[in-house]
């Protein structure tokens, strides 16, 4: 039974089910918060700074996670984001000057094409790509009518932002700074434990090779696979944080890689159990060191005890035992002793990859620096991820038609509050496009910004005017500031509602108000808001099964590439984005209908053949020209096959692998015979096992 899809945290479900009595933490946050956008406010007024709110604005979007990493990281990207996008609306103004018309075509494009790497960039660094179009979408759009204007206008904006980011950087640092790395070190604890449990229960001797116990063993692997999402972020946070030696991201890469070299071993569990079911001889020694390897996986460490070392260390000697019986055992030619050899190859690079996963996250929660070797597995691993630049380029289609609407609304009927709504039509579309239920929090958006909006009428009409001090000033804000701040902490909502109050303040005088200004922004903010839902109204479509259908599709087409390309992938490489693409779907697919067809989809069981047909091919150049043409025969056919094709059949696609068998037992003893020989057998222990699902999506 698929899960039910949780309310999206801007929507007004959302908001209300993320509500909560307040923390430490919690009132901690805002005060921090407050005595930051003070601060700025404190400083711009004095200075007589054109418009100080922008510099409130900053704060409260770069707080929006508590973490000292994650708020340095963002105040950087921020930071770039922001002189980015000055310089591009510097460039549109001096190129436009003397046609309004055609700068906001151009600032338009230019916004869209700055906002198109978020779509596709699943880590923090894509709020580089959201300061960049909004910092156009504030200078270059509501300067059109006045061009002139648009370079100390943009000087301006980017001087109240390094100030904000200033303020923030300080308070952060001399308040009860809070590292990222103890809740890093707590996931990891986590998820090392639970993949211990799973690994540890398919290899226990009384592991059932029943269907339904195979698919509990395949939706566990799937909420392993599901650590890669949050690691991506973790892995550009972690850098900027306050420990003494913060992990570099190549550290925070071998880890990632790491963590998918395991999830692909895990893959392989049911060839674990269908060994385990074999009786022939030698079944003794091969039990006693499968129990060896399980005892091993389930002792476990603190990542910040020294003992953890000495247990990676006991890793590798277990490693060399594995590896001395596998070859022992590889030179037999009953299938039994075969699938027992493949699984302690397997189980030899299990061990080798837990190993180097317990030294390298000790070396990253006691801040040491890596052993020499994995310092060079580090350099040489690869962020590899999943992207979609199609569904990015669709994401983005709300956003054309918004500004679109927006522009033509200026352009016939010269409405002044049309640049106001281009404005808030990117902040409405920016923080929701693709995510789930993005019509649902465009519209808790709207309601969002109607409140404050009206919180800003109040401040413009009642409080300002009757305010002349200061200090009675910054209490009046203060009494706002702390709630929503703690609205903030516990909701994204919270942060959006005080970005877009001082947003609304800041498109107006900063020190005098003018009704006719403030009701014009009115109006122009919430039309912006409206013609957003609007454009995505009109533009939906069900994103979460295009993409997971999209996922599933390059998982095959990996396969087919595996099978007939003439170059071969390199095995990192197809590793990570595998098991990426693993995670995005079962993360997706989870939350579709029950009877979805994308319920019956094997991913797991797709990719576990495309890396034997991968293991193969790396060794197909050191073998005997006869065994390389049955192991081609062997890729053409699971090629075909992959693609829906009716020849071969499965019954003649699994004697094309005998045949391939047996000319692989004809090789001398060697690792190209024991690797292709590893690679056939999981292929035939594929063609030969029971369906995953039953017509249903359920567990067969």
């Amino acid at each position: 039974m698929a899960a039910a899809a949780p309310a999206p945290p801007l929507s007004v479900r959302g908001t209300w089910c993320a509500l909560r009595i307040p923390t430490g933490h919690d009132v901690l946050f805002s005060a921090k918060a407050a005595l930051a956008a003070s601060l700025c406010l404190l400083i711009g007024f004095s200075q007589h700074l054109e418009n100080p709110y922008w510099s409130a604005l900053t704060v409260y979007v770069l707080v929006g996670q508590p973490e000292a990493g994650a708020i340095r990281s963002k105040a950087v990207f921020r930071l770039v984001g922001t002189l980015v996008g000055g310089v591009i609306s510097i460039l549109l103004g001096m190129a436009f000057a003397s046609n309004v018309g055609a700068l906001l075509i151009a600032s338009i494009i230019m916004i869209l094409v700055t906002y198109y790497p978020k779509t596709i960039d699943r880590t923090p660094t894509s709020y580089t790509w959201f300061s960049a179009p909004l910092t156009i979408a504030v200078i270059a759009i509501t300067q059109a009518p006045v061009p002139g204007t648009i370079f100390a206008f943009a000087m301006t904006r980017m001087a109240e932002i390094a100030l904000a980011i200033l303020m923030v950087g300080l308070v952060d640092s001399a308040i009860a700074p809070r590292s990222a790395m103890p809740a890093f070190v707590r996931t990891m604890t986590d998820w090392r434990d639970r993949a211990s449990e799973w690994a540890g229960a398919a290899l226990a001797p009384d592991a059932s090779a029943a269907t339904a116990a195979r698919q509990e063993r395949r939706l566990g692997l799937h909420k392993l696979a599901g650590l890669l999402v949050p690691l991506d972020g973790l892995a550009v946070q972690l850098p900027y944080d306050i420990v003494p030696r913060p992990p570099g991201r190549r550290e925070m890469r071998l880890i990632r890689l790491t963590i998918g070299h395991l999830i692909a071993h895990f893959g392989s569990a049911n060839i674990w159990v269908d060994a385990a079911r074999c009786s022939s001889h030698g079944a003794e020694a091969f039990e006693a060191l499968v129990q060896e390897t399980r005892d091993w996986l389930l002792d476990r460490h603190a990542l910040d005890d020294p003992a953890i070392l000495e247990h990676a260390t006991r890793g590798e000697a277990l490693s060399e035992r594995l590896a001395a019986f596998e070859t022992h055992m590889a030179l037999a030619q009953d299938d039994d002793t075969l699938v027992r050899a493949v699984t302690l190859l397997r189980l030899v690079d299990l061990v080798e990859h837990w190993s180097r996963m317990e030294q390298t996250l000790h070396a990253v929660a006691t801040g040491k620096a890596l052993p020499r070797l994995l310092a060079i597995a580090a350099k040489q691993a690869k962020p590899i991820r999943s992207t979609d630049f199609l569904l990015g380029l669709i994401d983005m289609v709300p956003l054309a038609l918004a500004l679109t609407l927006c522009a033509a609304l200026w352009y016939s009927t010269t409405w002044t509050a049309s640049i106001a709504a281009m404005v808030f039509v990117f902040i409405s579309l920016g923080f929701v496009i693709g995510t789930p239920g993005a019509l649902q929090a465009a519209n808790g958006i709207t309601v969002w910004i109607t409140g404050t909006s009206v919180m800003a009428l109040v401040y413009q009409f009642l409080v300002l005017p009757r305010v002349t001090a200061f200090q009675v000033l910054l209490g009046v804000l203060l009494v706002v500031l702390f709630p929503l701040g703690l609205l903030a902490a516990m909701s994204p909502a919270g942060v959006l509602m005080l970005a877009n109050g001082f947003a609304f303040l800041g498109l107006q005088s900063a020190y005098t108000a003018d009704p006719n200004v403030t009701l014009e922004l009115l109006f122009g903010s919430l039309a912006g808001c409206f013609i957003a839902a609007a454009a995505l109204h009109l533009c939906r479509f069900d994103r979460d099964r295009f993409h997971a259908r999209r996922l599933e599709i390059g998982l095959r087409q990996d396969l087919i590439d595996i099978a007939r390309n003439r170059r071969v992938p390199d095995r990192d490489r197809f590793l990570s984005l595998s098991v990426d693409r693993m995670a995005l779907y079962y993360g997706i697919v989870d939350a579709l209908p029950a009877a979805d067809p994308l319920h019956r989809a094997d991913l797991v069981d797709t990719f576990r053949t495309a890396a034997n047909l991968l293991r193969m091919r790396l060794r197909e150049s050191a073998v005997s020209d006869d065994t390389a043409a049955a192991a081609r025969t062997v890729r053409a056919g699971f090629a075909a096959l992959c693609e829906g094709q009716p020849e071969p059949g499965r019954e003649q696609l699994l004697g094309q692998v005998e045949v391939a068998c047996r000319a692989a037992l004809a090789e001398p003893p060697g690792p190209a015979r024991t690797q292709m020989l590893a690679g056939l057998v999981g292929l035939r222990l594929s063609l030969t096992a029971p369906p995953a699902f039953s017509q249903d999506g359920q567990a067969a």
